[in-house]
């Protein structure tokens, strides 16, 4: 069906184990018939923004799914609202 990238935002506080909400939408996302991929920006050692443009670019999702927690809602926006900007240069479809 289409492709769905699902976005960890980063932050300060370290979890133990990976994202376990955005683990139960993935899944169901799966049974749908859909391709995903999870990009945990708040790992120990997480990829950079580049990396998660380049994921972006090579990747081409139909949809973007972020996380948003009130703690680190200010840091969420503006990693969105960067995003756009190195990618609807060459691909504009790919974040509406």
């Amino acid at each position: 069906m289409s492709r769905v990238l699902l976005i960890n935002p980063p932050s300060p506080f370290s979890a133990a184990s990976p994202p376990l909400g955005l683990s139960y939408l993935a899944a169901s996302l799966l049974e749908g018939g859909h391709e995903v991929q999870v990009c945990d920006l708040a790992a120990r050692f997480p990829p950079s923004r580049e990396d998660l443009v380049g994921l972006l670019e090579a990747w081409r999702p139909a949809l973007v799914g972020v996380t948003l927690y009130t703690e680190v809602a200010l840091a969420t926006y503006d990693l969105v609202a960067t995003l756009p900007r190195g990618v609807r240069c060459r691909k504009p479809a790919c974040i509406r």
